[in-house]
């Protein structure tokens, strides 16, 4: 009981109402459908902050620019096998595996 009254103190006067309106807005016993809606969490928004034409942008935009990042990051990797010394070629790798005899 002393949590309740210490958790009321902390709280804005206003809380408590405004949390109770909440809850029957969502159970639907009380408010309208906008404010249903609106008060609804498992709902993604339906309304983009730009337009299409921006968000179709923003994507191929960043599609592009990753594809060429990753075609880059293939092309150095490749190109840097040919500055490798002789040396790499010619040990032999097989020495470090163990052997059972």
């Amino acid at each position: 009981m002393e949590n309740d009254v210490e958790v009321q103190e902390c709280l804005p006067k206003e809380f408590l109402l405004k949390f109770a309106l909440l809850v029957q807005i969502l159970e639907g016993s009380s408010g309208s459908k906008r404010l249903w809606e609106a008060a609804r969490t498992n709902a993604y928004p339906r309304r983009s902050l730009f337009g299409p034409l921006v968000n179709n942008g923003i994507i191929y935009t960043t599609s592009i620019v990753y594809c060429l990042a990753r075609l880059s990051i293939i092309g150095v990797a490749f190109s840097s096998l040919r500055l490798m010394p002789e040396s790499v070629y010619k040990t032999p790798w097989t020495n470090n595996f163990p052997s059972i005899q």
